[in-house]
Formats: C-alpha cells, structure tokens, sequence
C-alpha cells in the first residue's frame, strides 16, 4: 500500500500563503497596538494563530492518496455440450461422444488447472447453464434439443468480459443446429479454445445423404425489386454426383440448377435469383431430388415465403400536354431508387399513357389513390382541365402530410390556372394580376437558404455554372412561411424562382418556369439537373420518424426451426407522441400447418433504442409441435387506434436435428481452435497440453483518496478555537 498527500487548491499556494501571512501581520500588529501586555494577550494571539493555521490547512485542501495492488487470479473455463447429439454413435459401437466428455473429465488436467486457476465449468445446450464442479459433469445428461454453440459461446464470452481469463476447454462435437454455416468459426474470440476429438474418423458408414441445410432471402421486399435466394446445402456419400435443386413458387417450377458436393462430403450455397412483379405473399420451396439410395429424406426440403409489397416511397407525376420539362423528368424519375414512380402523361387522342407499376391507380386522384403515394408533382394543368374534386383531393393530401411539388406553366401559373382551385390555400406564393411570362436568359441566383436546402446541397459554383433560363412567370409574392430558394436575375430586378412551405407535415414547393430542363444541356460532369431533383425529391420525401410512427412490426429470432423448437414471437412499435401514455394491447395469431388458430396474448417489455427512448416491444413463446408453415399475424390496440402488422411465415423442419446421426464436425473444432490461437487435442494428449498453459495473473490497483479537511475533526478544531477566544474575552470584558 502505498499513500500520499495532495493539495488540490485551485488558488495558487503563493496567493494563499501571502493572505495568511496578511492576516497574521494584521492580526500581530493590533494585539501589540491595542491590547494589555499580559499572558491573557499571549493567550488570546496563540488562539488567533492556530485558527489561522488550521484555516490554512482548510484552504489548501489536502487530500490523502491511497494506491493498493491486488492481484486477480486467472480464470479457466470449461464449456460442456449437453445437447442430445453428445449420445450419438454410429451403428455397432458401444461408445458414444458422451463416454469421451466423462474420460476426459477424469484425467489429471482438473486438479492441475484448478491449482493454478480459478476453474469455471459451464454446461450449455440452449441456454449456458449455471456453473457446476468438476465432480458434478458425471450426474448431468445431455438431452438438450438444440445445441447453439455460437450463441453460448457469445454468452460465455461475454459473462467473464474484463476478467483474465488463461483460455476455454471446449467440450462439443461442433454441431450447431442453429446456424447454416460455419463461417461464424472464424471470427475473433478473447480467449484461447482448446477442443477436443470426441470420436474417430471414419467410424461412420458413409450412405448418400442430401441436406438443404436453410434458405435465406429477404423476407419482404418491394415491387420491382430482384432479389438473391441462397441455398444452404450440403450432402455426403454422393460420390461427386451432380446434385439437383428445383426452385417452386406457390406449387408451380420456377428455376432449376444443378451443383456438386466431393465423395467426401462438404457444403455449398446455390444463388437463385428472384424477380418480384407484383405485391402479394409467395411461397417457395426448393427441393432436392433424394439419391436413389438415399434413405434420410425428411431434409431434403426447404419452404420460405416472401411479401412483396408496395414501396412506401411512391410518387406520382400527371403532366398534361408533353413538352421538354416531361421528357427529362421522367428519365431522372425512372433512374431514381429512392423512390417508385407512376407517371401519367396525355398521348395522341387526348388519352393518357402511363410508365410504372399502375395497379389500380388512375388520374382520378381520389383520397384513397393519392393515400398510396407519399410525393405528386403536378404538371402544368389549368384549373378546369384539374378539376376542383381533384384539386381538393391535394390540397388535403398536402395538408394530411403529403408532399406536392408544381411544375410551372402557361396554364397553371395563368389567370385561369391553379389559383382559381382550392389547391391555392396549399400554394407557397400568390400572384396578384397574373402578368404575362418572360422569355429571354435569365441567369439564376441560389439564395442563401437555398444553398442550405436538401435540393441545393452540393459546391455553389455547379449553380452559378447553370446555364440561363428561357423563360418565367414573374409577379409572384411569396407566403408568410414560405421560403424562397432560387431567383431570376431580370432587368426588373430578382423574381421568385423555386418557392417552398411545409403545411403542418406536409411539403409543397413551386417552380415558376418552364425551362429548367435546359440545366440538363449543361457539359458539368456533376449533371445538375438530376442532382436538383433527385435533391427535391429527398426533401419531399417524409422524415423517417414520420414513416415509422404508429406501425406494428412483427419479427423472430430465428428463421431455423425444427419439430419440438420453441420460438419467441416478437413484435415493436415506435409510436407517435400522441399515443406516448396510452395502454397498448398486442395479441398474435398463429395458423398452424393442421389449420388451427392459436390466439396469444403478448407480453409488454419495453426497450430502450440507442438515442434514449423507449420502444414498446411485446412477446409470445411458440413451440412448434407440428411441421410445416406456420403464419403469424398480430394486431395492436390502443384507445383510439388499432394497428395490424405485416403477416410473417415460418417453416418448421420436420425432424430434431440433435438426433440425426451423422459424425462430429471436426472442422469447426479445428476452425474454433485456429481462429482462437488454442489448440485442436487428442483426448490422450489433453493433460500434457493444458498442463503448459502459462499463469496470467495480473495485478490491480485500487486507488482511493480521503480529504484531510473536510471532516468532523478540522471543523470542530476551528469552532472550538473560535469559542474559546470569544469566552476569554467575554470574561475579561474585552472587545
């Protein structure tokens, strides 16, 4: 141990020291000036002196520092597989990989380790289990349905994080039912792994045997969208035959492919590509064709179901008569990812012709139609060739949230446009007179809170290379809450050129010019034009905490589920601030594969998201007790609102996966080892090797620090100095 004394007085020790010695000066030269001398004086100096000592003390702030070194002892752990796989053996041996766990357990390595060690042994199937002794592994039964190596050893991992830890004796035949492959072996563990052989190679009669391990795709995805079906497959005894995989959608053959897998067994993945035309759920199942003497069959299929649905991020564009703004625009709209475009745009005969995925949807611009869409821009209409149903129809899918953005126009911009619709009380700008457009150049001016816009984001010299406009509607005045982002420079002085607004939670904005195309005709590499619009339509587009509010999302931990596995249902919302308070009420229904419905009710646990808040998540437990495909749906209630989230499937594989014989995964028990810096063992050489890990401990040191002033003692010395000074005076009638 070792202490030492610290002065943390901010003020410095010279300016503290001079004013001590001020006061004692002063105090010196009034007892010498003013008062008797006699040993009553003395007395009362002496008392006046050590108050300001122990004032000095007080002001000096000391502190005593404590520093003491402890050494931690290393911990070495042991993991222990207790699932059901740890009993196989192949056919005609009397011993099992269990019997080998029990042999090792009773060599000379334990009572080694735990002389130099803190030794921790955890069973684990599941779940990792409580720690247990040594002589304690001999009682337990490995009978575990699902041995997540992976997860525990996470858990493990985790649970002695900080401490040193000298390494991990791992126990396993190196199954994981939970995980498609072993690539998860590979990656970066805090402590060294030793694994052990828990059978011989080759005691296994190999027979041909195919297994799709899992598929994986994403599990929802948008209209238009082409998407990867990965197939996990692996097989052996196939003495290199070419396998066949066929690929069904909802019953019908959609793709097939054929791979190989070596005579001594191995795994693949096959990619199948997925296109998704229209909204809906599908189902897929891939299939692989069962060798002809292949007897194990039951994993020879896979089934996932994917939904396609509409992208949320939906716009629509009307334009009446094409002119060069349309042509552009279109191609920016149909280049850009962000969003799904549905255009409309009048062809020969007056007919309309649309580009995108239509559906439905027509140019009638009802509520419920424009409800599907979160951006429109509005081409140049008149006021009649609009019409008033429609014009309302946006202005309250402005005011609802949505987002408008106006092309000008002749028409729409004109005496008889736009302004004469109830679409005008949306409109970011008036424009008393309608005076007649310009045509010339008119060089444009970004303004300064356009240079701050999402739409102008980018180097200012781009906008002040743009080449000019050829046209204009001036005499506009912008809104109280509007903001004006570009301008046109005109002999008459700057006009209006891009105006926006946000109407509560929705955006509008307004172009009053027909030739921005002409930014297309610029040689800037940075191209201009589809930056601009690509730049607006972000802005439109709603914020993301206005998409996610009030919505029920459905979701698993796992998609790998076989016969007896119990899965936990999970469902979240991210509510509005006007639902913040209320009671939520969440209930699953299940529809199983023999065509019951199981109800659940779910259990509320809130969790808190990265920035703080917290997200009401709810949660039901399903064991699957019959194979095939399961469908959860799952609505919430509120006091004013009911919610219902996106349907989920599940597959259930139907067999145990723990009690498929097949032999034990020395590559993960040696990928593990690797991967680890440990070291792969034979059971006999098990006492040798872990006899010569080196000791780890480290010392710690615990610092403490306890203030010298600030205590009962120092205060009650000055209050007794104090009192004792004022005491003598008052008896010797002194001032």
């Amino acid at each position: 141990m070792i202490a030492a004394l610290l002065f943390e007085h901010t003020t410095s020790g010279m300016t503290i020291g001079v004013a001590i010695l001020a006061a004692i000066a002063a105090c010196t030269w009034f007892f010498w000036k003013y008062m008797a001398r006699d040993f009553v004086t003395v007395g009362l100096a002496l008392l006046r002196l050590a108050f300001l000592l122990v004032l000095l003390w007080c002001l000096l702030l000391p502190t005593r520092k404590t520093v003491e070194t402890e050494s931690l002892r290393s911990r070495f752990l042991v993991a222990v597989d207790l699932t059901a796989s740890m009993r196989l053996a192949p056919a005609g041996q009397s011993r099992d990989r269990w019997d080998t766990v029990i042999d090792v357990m009773q060599m000379a390595w334990p009572e080694e380790l735990a002389s130099n060690f803190d030794l921790e042994i955890y069973p684990f199937d599941k779940e990792l289990g409580a720690q247990v002794s040594a002589g304690d592994v001999e009682t337990l039964d490995p009978q575990g349905e699902s041995s997540w190596l992976r997860e525990n050893l996470t858990r493990l991992s985790d649970r002695v994080a900080g401490q040193p830890i000298a390494g991990c004796l791992l126990l396993t035949d190196g199954i994981d039912t939970r995980e498609a492959s072993d690539d998860w072996t590979t990656r970066a563990w805090n402590f060294p792994i030793y694994t052990v052989r828990m059978e011989d190679e080759g005691i296994w009669s190999v027979e041909p045997d195919v297994h799709v391990d899992n598929v994986t795709t994403p599990r929802r995805v948008r209209v238009g969208w082409d998407t990867d079906l990965k197939v996990a497959l692996s097989a052996q005894g196939t003495q290199g035959e070419e396998i066949r995989l066929r690929l069904f959608e909802d019953g019908q053959p959609l793709d097939e492919t054929t791979t190989q897998i070596p005579a001594e067994g191995g795994a693949r993945e096959v990619i199948f590509r997925l296109s998704h035309d229209e909204v809906g759920t599908y189902t897929y199942r891939v299939d692989a064709p069962p060798f002809p003497d292949e007897r194990k069959t039951n994993d020879n299929t896979f089934v996932i179901s994917v939904q396609v649905v509409d992208t949320r991020n939906r716009l629509l564009y009307a334009e009446d008569t094409p002119r060069w703004e349309s042509k552009y625009l279109s191609r920016v709209l149909k280049a850009n990812e962000e969003v799904q475009s549905l255009i409309f745009l009048r062809g020969p005969g007056g007919k309309f012709m649309t580009f995108g995925a239509r559906g439905t949807t027509t140019l009638d611009m009802t509520p419920d139609q424009l409800s599907r869409f979160k951006i429109v821009i509005l081409g140049n209409f008149s006021a009649e060739e609009l019409g008033e149903q429609r014009a309302g129809a946006l202005a309250g899918f402005v005011e609802g949230g949505g987002s408008l953005l106006v092309i000008g126009g002749d028409r729409a911009w004109g005496a008889k446009g736009l302004f004469d619709t109830s679409l005008a009380r949306v409109l970011p700008f008036t424009r008393p007179g309608f005076p007649a457009p310009l045509d010339g150049r008119f060089p444009i001016e970004v303004t300064d809170d356009g240079l701050s816009h999402q739409a102008f984001l980018a180097d200012p010299d781009i906008w002040r290379q743009l080449p000019p406009l050829i046209s204009i509607f001036p005499g506009c005045i912008p809104k109280g809450a509007a903001t004006t982002l570009a301008e046109a420079v005109t002999d008459s002085g700057l006009q209006p050129l891009i105006v926006s607004q946000r109407q509560g939670s929705g955006k509008v904005a307004a172009i009053l010019t027909d030739s921005i195309w002409r930014w297309q005709l610029t040689p800037n590499a940075d191209k201009p034009y589809p930056r601009f619009w690509n730049q607006m339509i972000l802005w439109l587009l709603p914020d993301d905490t206005e998409l996610e509010d009030d919505k029920l999302e459905l979701f698993v931990e796992t998609e790998r589920l076989f016969i007896g596995d119990t899965v936990r249902l999970s469902a979240r919302i991210k509510i509005s601030a006007a639902l913040v308070g209320e009671e939520i009420n969440v209930t699953c229904t299940v529809a199983t594969p023999d065509e019951r419905s199981l109800p659940f009710p779910m259990k509320r646990e809130d969790v808190v998201a990265s920035a703080g808040t917290a997200v009401p998540t709810f949660h039901a437990d399903l064991e699957a007790s019959v194979s095939g495909t399961y469908r959860v749906t799952a609505v919430a209630t509120t006091g004013r609102k009911v919610m219902d989230a996106d349907p989920l499937t599940l597959f259930v594989k139907p067999y145990s996966p723990e009690k498929d014989p097949r032999p034990a995964s020395i590559t993960v028990l040696k990928a593990l080892s690797a991967a680890s810096g440990g070291r792969f063992c034979e059971p006999a050489e098990l006492d040798s090797v872990l006899g010569r890990i080196q000791q780890k401990d480290i010392e710690e040191e615990r610092v403490s620090y306890a203030s010298l002033w600030d205590n009962t003692w120092v205060i009650t010395c000055l209050m007794v100095l104090l009192s004792i000074e004022w005491t003598i005076r008052k008896m010797k009638n002194m001032a």
